[in-house]
């Protein structure tokens, strides 16, 4: 019924609200030189940026820090719509990117324009005085 149906909604932007609210207070912190960034998982970057991490110890992806964690806890993608759920990811994103310093690591071949790297997470560390530099992985290769 319609009535019930936007009663669903408007409860669900409650909730989504009340989480953005959240979302500076939770800790996506990383240590210098050890920021890992990807996009696209659909063509393997999330794959590759786990088997970098696996064998490079200390490194994290925003899902990984403790904010990345309870947001992967709530399983929001599977509760809401695309637009509310990625809302919070997109606050802990900026987060991330302007907590990071040194080095930051992105597996983001293929990316889309409207990712969240391309839209959020790029933009930040060009301000961040902190990031010295953005390392593209897998590096380019170039013919001998």
């Amino acid at each position: 019924n319609l009535a019930q149906s936007a009663a669903a909604r408007a409860s669900s932007n409650f909730e989504i609200h009340a989480l953005n609210e959240r979302v500076p207070f939770l800790d996506a912190s990383t240590p210098a030189n050890r920021a890992i960034v990807w996009s696209n998982a659909r063509g393997g970057n999330l794959a590759l940026a786990d088997e970098f991490i696996a064998q490079n110890s200390g490194y994290l992806r925003l899902e990984s820090t403790l904010g990345g964690q309870y947001l992967e806890s709530l399983k929001l993608f599977e509760h809401y719509p695309y637009e509310q759920a990625i809302q919070s990811w997109e606050r802990l994103s900026a987060r991330y990117a302007t907590g990071a310093s040194g080095q930051i690591t992105a597996f983001t071949l293929g990316a889309s324009p409207t990712s969240v790297f391309q839209r959020i997470e790029l933009p930040i560390p060009f301000r961040n005085p902190n990031v010295t530099d953005i390392r593209y992985m897998p590096p380019v290769r170039t013919q001998p």
